[in-house]
């Protein structure tokens, strides 16, 4: 079975289905952003010296039309399982998802849906390096179908 696994600095809030404005735009890199650029609010949280001298050494410049022509996906993703892991030093968290749900905004649906799951970290943009060991139960467990539902009570206990 596959499932769709989605962090909270991958979040895309897109509904329907389109083609790329931009596509036929010659793609632009992004070299890897300096140490001071990646510390911004919450981005390094819990990653070590050693960790983040490595991730600007092996990082890798990212297509610019991704943070302006994002793609958008059909409406067929709907019915795929999804996991969302929320970093919360970045400010997102199972109760700002439901806050965002509750907007009865179309975009948040699938926040609800009974095939969506989520789990928190208490860490940064890159739980890889910071709390690795946490991220690789959370994958375990996320491709079991575990996690906290949307609709479940707000007690996120069960969901780190």
């Amino acid at each position: 079975m596959w499932r769709l696994l989605v962090s909270s600095a991958t979040i895309s809030m897109a509904g329907s289905s389109r083609r790329s404005r931009r596509s036929s735009q010659v793609w632009a890199l992004m070299p890897v952003p300096a140490l001071e650029e990646l510390a911004g609010p919450a981005g390094l949280t819990g990653v070590c010296e050693a960790d983040r001298e490595r991730l600007v050494q092996l990082g890798a410049p990212q297509p610019t039309a991704k943070f302006f022509d994002p793609v958008e996906l059909i409406d067929a993703w709907r019915t795929v399982p999804v996991t969302g892991v929320f970093c919360l030093a970045n400010g997102l968290s199972l109760e700002v998802a439901r806050q965002l749900y509750a907007t009865g905004a179309p975009r948040f649906a699938k926040f609800a849906a009974t095939d969506t799951t989520f789990f928190e970290l208490p860490t940064g943009h890159f739980p890889m390096l910071s709390t690795p060991a946490e991220l690789a139960e959370v994958l375990v467990r996320a491709a079991a179908g575990e996690g906290t539902h949307l609709r479940q009570a707000a007690d996120t206990s069960s969901s780190r």
